[in-house]
């Protein structure tokens, strides 16, 4: 395992689109197709059965506020895509923090012919550019009025 960047406001927070009372969501680094975020909790929370109540809840609200807006902006003409969450050393993960990746999905993404999005993840594959990802951080925040600060 790394380090815990999710609990560094210095490494997450050029990511940051987007807050809520107990969620942040982020540009993934390193993301597998255009529009790979993260949903990571603000408390430091290792596995799903350690979050609260009010977090699970303020999980749940800030994807049913999230979810449409990241799928209309990359989406094709469906509303398609991944949601995972990787819990332990065997399970691929490389950061001890929970977080679950939303990962959406189009008809001619890299992933409906040869290659796994779950492998993917794992091995941190990407086909994007820093410069790729500030830009979708840009094109979130406006979208979401995230103002950093």
């Amino acid at each position: 395992m790394v380090a815990d960047p999710f609990c560094s406001p210095d490494e997450i927070s050029g990511t940051i689109f987007y807050s809520s009372r107990h969620m942040n969501l982020l540009y993934d680094i390193k993301p597998v197709v255009r529009g790979h975020v993260l949903f990571v909790t603000k408390r430091h929370v290792v596995g799903a059965t350690e979050l609260s109540e009010e977090e699970i809840y303020d999980m749940h609200k800030t994807l049913k506020f999230a979810v449409p807006r990241i799928t209309r902006i990359y989406g094709d003409h469906e509303a398609s895509y991944n949601l995972t969450v990787q819990v332990g050393r065997h399970s691929g993960r490389t950061v001890d923090h929970f977080h679950m990746h939303m990962i959406p999905r189009n008809g001619g993404d890299r992933f409906n012919r040869d290659e796994n999005v779950y492998d993917a993840i794992k091995n941190n594959s990407t086909h994007f550019s820093i410069e790729d990802v500030r830009r979708e951080v840009a094109l979130l925040r406006e979208e979401f009025g995230y103002k950093q600060g």
